[in-house]
Protein backbone atom coordinates (compact mmCIF):
# COMPACT_ATOMS: atom_id res chain seq x y z
CA UNK A 1 0.00 0.00 0.00
CA UNK A 2 1.36 3.40 -0.98
CA UNK A 3 1.24 6.29 1.43
CA UNK A 4 1.83 9.98 0.94
CA UNK A 5 2.91 12.83 3.12
CA UNK A 6 1.00 16.07 3.23
CA UNK A 7 3.22 19.10 3.05
CA UNK A 8 1.79 21.45 4.16
CA UNK A 9 -0.81 19.49 6.04
CA UNK A 10 -3.77 20.62 3.93
CA UNK A 11 -5.81 18.17 1.89
CA UNK A 12 -8.67 18.93 -0.47
CA UNK A 13 -10.92 16.07 -1.58
CA UNK A 14 -12.34 16.61 -5.07
CA UNK A 15 -14.98 14.10 -6.20
CA UNK A 16 -15.81 14.60 -9.89
CA UNK A 17 -15.23 18.38 -9.59
CA UNK A 18 -15.73 19.16 -13.29
CA UNK A 19 -18.17 16.39 -14.22
CA UNK A 20 -21.23 18.38 -15.34
CA UNK A 21 -19.44 21.46 -16.61
CA UNK A 22 -18.96 22.73 -20.16
CA UNK A 23 -15.58 21.70 -21.63
CA UNK A 24 -14.24 25.27 -21.61
CA UNK A 25 -15.26 25.73 -17.97
CA UNK A 26 -13.69 22.35 -17.11
CA UNK A 27 -10.39 23.54 -18.55
CA UNK A 28 -10.55 26.79 -16.57
CA UNK A 29 -11.28 24.96 -13.31
CA UNK A 30 -8.44 22.47 -13.90
CA UNK A 31 -6.02 25.31 -14.60
CA UNK A 32 -7.18 27.10 -11.44
CA UNK A 33 -6.66 23.92 -9.38
CA UNK A 34 -3.21 23.45 -10.86
CA UNK A 35 -2.26 27.06 -10.08
CA UNK A 36 -3.56 26.73 -6.51
CA UNK A 37 -1.54 23.57 -6.00
CA UNK A 38 1.64 25.28 -7.18
CA UNK A 39 1.11 28.57 -5.33
CA UNK A 40 -0.42 27.30 -2.09
CA UNK A 41 1.07 23.81 -1.88
CA UNK A 42 -2.34 22.17 -1.63
CA UNK A 43 -2.57 18.39 -1.83
CA UNK A 44 -5.55 17.04 -3.79
CA UNK A 45 -7.31 13.71 -3.80
CA UNK A 46 -8.89 13.97 -7.25
CA UNK A 47 -11.58 11.33 -7.84
CA UNK A 48 -12.65 11.26 -11.46
CA UNK A 49 -13.56 9.32 -14.57
CA UNK A 50 -12.24 12.27 -16.61
CA UNK A 51 -8.88 10.83 -17.65
CA UNK A 52 -7.80 14.00 -19.44
CA UNK A 53 -8.29 15.94 -16.21
CA UNK A 54 -6.46 13.28 -14.22
CA UNK A 55 -3.55 13.39 -16.65
CA UNK A 56 -3.38 17.19 -16.48
CA UNK A 57 -3.68 17.64 -12.72
CA UNK A 58 -2.37 14.53 -10.98
CA UNK A 59 1.28 13.58 -10.59
CA UNK A 60 0.37 10.19 -9.07
CA UNK A 61 -2.59 7.97 -9.97
CA UNK A 62 -4.36 5.09 -8.27
CA UNK A 63 -6.57 3.00 -10.57
CA UNK A 64 -9.48 1.43 -8.71
CA UNK A 65 -11.50 -1.41 -10.21
CA UNK A 66 -14.34 -3.14 -8.35
CA UNK A 67 -13.32 -1.42 -5.13
CA UNK A 68 -9.67 -2.51 -5.21
CA UNK A 69 -6.53 -0.62 -6.17
CA UNK A 70 -5.17 -2.45 -9.20
CA UNK A 71 -2.47 -0.01 -10.33
CA UNK A 72 -0.62 2.94 -8.91
CA UNK A 73 2.30 5.11 -9.87
CA UNK A 74 3.37 8.24 -11.70
CA UNK A 75 0.71 9.46 -14.11
CA UNK A 76 2.89 9.45 -17.24
CA UNK A 77 4.02 5.88 -16.52
CA UNK A 78 0.49 4.57 -15.99
CA UNK A 79 -0.82 6.26 -19.13
CA UNK A 80 2.03 4.82 -21.23
CA UNK A 81 2.14 1.28 -19.80
CA UNK A 82 -1.35 -0.14 -19.56
CA UNK A 83 -1.45 -3.21 -17.33
CA UNK A 84 -5.15 -3.73 -16.73
CA UNK A 85 -7.23 -5.15 -19.62
CA UNK A 86 -10.28 -2.94 -18.94
CA UNK A 87 -8.30 0.28 -19.36
CA UNK A 88 -9.24 2.09 -22.53
CA UNK A 89 -7.04 5.18 -22.30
Amino acid sequence: MQSFQLEPSFLLLLDEPVYALDVSVQAQILLLLEDMRKELGITYVFISHDLAGVEQLCPIVLVIYSGSIIESGPTNQLFQQRRHPTRTY
